[in-house]
Formats: structure tokens, C-alpha cells, sequence
């Protein structure tokens, strides 16, 4: 599963949809609570952005 997939999974803008990511769902859960719980981009002290697969951004984790 792409970084953004599963960020788009974690914030709820799509359903798992594809064969492929079928055998991840039983993490999303978990995924999920992690991301609510223990906050990682706040504790980060970078954050790459890759979004745009061809052109990823390196920067500092925003509070």
C-alpha cells in the first residue's frame, strides 16, 4: 500500500477498494488509533510529503 493510500485510508477519504489493499485491512483499525493516540507528525522532526510520488518533499514537521 502507497504512503498515500494510506493516508487517505487513515482520514477516511476513501474505502478500501482494491484486491490488493483487501489483505491490509485488518491494520487500518490499528493504524487508525495509532495516528489518533501517540500524534507521529507532532512528534516528528521531519516529515516527507509524498504525495507526488515523482517529486517528494522533505520538510520540517509542522506542530
Amino acid at each position: 500500500m502507497l504512503a498515500r493510500e494510506l493516508a487517505a485510508l487513515l482520514d477516511g477519504r476513501r474505502e478500501v477498494h482494491r484486491a490488493a489493499s483487501e489483505a491490509n485491512v485488518r491494520y487500518v483499525g490499528g493504524q487508525r488509533t495509532y495516528v489518533a493516540e501517540v500524534v507521529p507528525r507532532s512528534r516528528a522532526t521531519w516529515v516527507l510529503d509524498n504525495t507526488d510520488l515523482e517529486h517528494p518533499v522533505l520538510g520540517a514537521a509542522r506542530p
